[in-house]
């Protein structure tokens, strides 16, 4: 263990290292400032649009267009003169609830684009979200299969949800076309193909490179090579620091197991001395799914149900690749509240935070220091990893209770 503290303390300088640089770096940035990191729809989606367009302010015509399906190799067919990309600069509106569409109607082609940050598929009981994209372009505007391509775009690389393709089981060739990115990977690829085509254009070419910067960010990338290569010198400098190394790795799960474990006890338990009452606990059968189960069994969703000492049930949602929330649900709610829970969302979305959907009149996403969430299945995130700490666990779980009570009494308040 000796040797195990030595190669901590060693990291532990080279981190600091990359800290104080960091701090000394221009970390001016125009989106971080203007919108929200994960703002899926007026930024993410908005911006890679724009560079997609020939017709855009960028006035270099369909250069990173080609760049983009070169990248991807895809076959699309388009004309400039018949070309559409939407949303687009004269246009922000989706067509037809597709994030990005490209579309050539003389040519008969299309190319659709799901942006996916956060958010899980969006699918209906008889047909799921790609397989509606898929239908309305194919059988709706009348583009052939075979020249219709699907991408579905997210941070981590996961494939959409079964459902979203086979729900309806109407389009079996759509599993098999669909193509599935990230943006740290092939798109930050593409967008350093766009600095290099933007040369001799020096504002368009910055404004990609904070754009990049954004994205290394939102995807843990911002180690530079040269101290990857110093962290590999540290590492392998001998046998021990190895074993090390390997050690840590062997027990990642582990530590995000228990620290998960740690922070839904540690939450209910403050949840109960203020007189909440659980009626739907976190079972460490979930836990072991989030952890150690596959591509289908990890994808969990957390509901700690707790209720109010005035009678209010809530939800803790914390649905798998999606930020830890607090809400009621159409599940829960009885019926004579479900117009006022729709009302108090109306009403205080923007004071609040609010955000709702189908199944849930209003729920709101905890926010901790620097606008941060916490994404429970992401062991890579900062303020996730934190969980490890028993002092910022009792942080977080602090800023939650007190984000819990003052949302719930805005809503007791509300409705009388």
């Amino acid at each position: 263990m000796d040797n195990l503290k030595h190669l901590l303390k060693s990291i532990a300088i080279l981190n600091q290292r990359i800290k104080d640089r960091q701090e000394h770096e221009d970390n001016f940035n125009l989106f971080t400032l203007m919108c929200k990191q994960n703002d899926e729809v007026h930024l993410h989606s908005r911006f890679l649009s724009i560079l997609l367009d020939p017709r855009g302010s960028h006035k270099m015509s369909d250069s990173f267009l080609k760049l983009f399906l070169r990248r991807l190799d895809i076959d699309f067919e388009y004309d400039l003169n018949s070309l559409e990309v939407i949303p687009n600069e004269a246009d922000s509106s989706e067509y037809k609830e597709i994030d990005i569409l490209l579309i050539d109607r003389i040519k008969k082609a299309a190319v659709i684009i799901e942006n996916k940050i956060g958010a899980q598929d969006s699918n209906h009981e008889k047909e799921g979200q790609l397989e509606r994209y898929y239908r309305r372009i194919t059988q709706e505007d009348g583009i052939p299969k075979e020249s219709t391509s699907v991408i579905y775009l997210s941070v981590d690389r996961d494939s959409p949800s079964e459902e979203s393709v086979s729900t309806s089981s109407k389009f079996p060739e759509l599993k098999e076309k669909l193509l599935s990115i990230n943006y740290g990977h092939e798109i930050l690829d593409w967008l350093k193909l766009c600095v290099k085509e933007s040369y001799n254009r020096p504002i368009l070419r910055e404004s990609i490179n904070q754009y990049i910067k954004l994205i290394e960010s939102m995807t843990n990338n911002t180690t530079n090579e040269s101290d990857i290569l110093t962290l590999m010198k540290i590492v392998s400098s001998n046998d021990d620091n190895m074993q090390s190394a390997k050690l840590l790795m062997d027990n990642l799960k582990h530590f995000h197991w228990h620290s998960v474990y740690e922070f839904w006890k540690l939450l209910s338990e403050e949840l109960c001395k203020k007189e909440y009452a659980i009626f739907q606990r976190i079972e460490n059968e979930e836990i072991d799914n989030l952890v150690h189960g596959g591509p289908k069994t990890r994808k969990v969703y957390f509901n700690l149900g707790v209720v109010s000492p005035k009678g209010t049930k809530l939800f803790i949602n914390a649905d798998y690749n999606d930020d830890i929330c607090v809400g009621v649900s159409t599940d829960i709610l009885p019926s004579n509240r479900k117009s006022k829970a729709k009302s108090f969302f109306k009403e205080n979305k923007d004071s609040l935070n609010l955000e709702n959907n189908d199944n849930w009149p209003f729920f709101q996403y905890f926010t901790f220091s620097d606008g941060k969430r916490l994404c429970i299945s992401d062991f890579n995130d900062d303020t996730t990893f934190s969980l490890i700490s028993s002092q910022h666990r009792q942080e977080i779980v602090k800023t939650m209770l007190k984000q819990i009570l003052a949302t719930t009494k805005s809503f007791e308040d509300y409705i009388g």
